[in-house]
C-alpha cells in the first residue's frame, strides 16, 4: 500500500513540476514596442530578451509572415506567443536548459462564404468562378451555386479574390479573411461596342 502511494505521488510531482515548468517559462516577460516584425523576428526578441531557445519546426510556420503588435509595454512569452502565432493551434513545452518547444498542431481554416451578384439587377449569379487566393499564396476555387452563393476554406489573414462570370466585368479585391467574414460582390455587364 505505500509503494503505491509513493508511486501516486511521484507522478502528481512529475506532473506538477512539468506544468510549473511551462508557467515558469511561458510566463517570463518580455518588452515590446508597437510595432510590425514578421515571425522569424519575434521569436528572435523572445529569445534575446529572455535567453530562451525556441524549438519549432520552421516548415510548419509561415517564418516571414508580418504579425504587428499594437500597444507597447510588457507581455507574457506566452501571451506575445498566442499573438504571433494567431491562426495556428500550437501547444508550449518547456524542455530542460531553458528550452520551449512549440509544437504546431495545424494552422486553423476558416469557412468564407460570400454571395455573387449583378449589379443592375442584384440578381444572384449561378455558376460565377470564385478564385481565392490566402495567406500562405493558395489558390482555392469554387463555383457559386443557384443562389449564387460559395463557400471556401482558407487560413486567417490577408487575402485576395477574383470573380468572373460570363459577360461581366472581372473583380479583384483584398481583404482580410477571418472566422465571421462574409464577402459580397456586384458585376457590371460588359458594354458592348459596335464596329463603325
Amino acid at each position: 500500500m505505500n509503494r503505491f502511494i509513493l508511486i501516486i505521488v511521484v507522478c502528481f510531482a512529475n506532473v506538477t513540476l512539468s506544468i510549473c515548468g511551462q508557467t515558469k517559462v511561458a510566463g517570463e516577460i518580455v518588452k515590446v514596442d508597437s510595432s510590425s516584425a514578421t515571425v522569424r523576428e519575434w521569436f528572435g526578441l523572445i529569445e534575446q530578451q529572455t535567453g530562451l531557445t525556441l524549438s519549432y519546426n520552421p516548415s510548419l510556420i509561415n517564418m516571414n509572415e508580418k504579425c504587428r503588435f499594437e500597444r507597447n509595454g510588457s507581455i507574457t512569452v506566452e501571451r506575445l506567443l498566442e499573438v504571433v502565432l494567431e491562426g495556428y493551434d500550437f501547444r508550449l513545452i518547456p524542455l530542460p536548459d531553458r528550452k520551449l518547444l512549440i509544437q504546431i498542431d495545424r494552422k486553423q481554416y476558416f469557412c468564407l462564404t460570400g454571395t455573387v451578384r449583378e449589379a443592375e439587377s442584384n440578381e444572384k449569379l449561378m455558376g460565377a468562378t470564385v478564385q481565392v487566393t490566402d495567406a500562405d499564396g493558395k489558390k482555392i476555387y469554387a463555383v457559386t451555386d443557384r443562389n449564387g452563393i460559395f463557400t471556401v476554406e482558407v487560413v486567417q489573414g490577408r487575402c485576395s479574390y477574383t470573380v468572373s462570370y460570363v459577360a461581366t466585368n472581372h473583380t479583384e479585391t483584398v481583404s482580410t479573411c477571418r472566422p465571421t467574414a462574409l464577402w459580397a460582390s456586384r458585376f457590371d455587364p460588359y458594354r458592348l461596342k459596335s464596329r463603325p
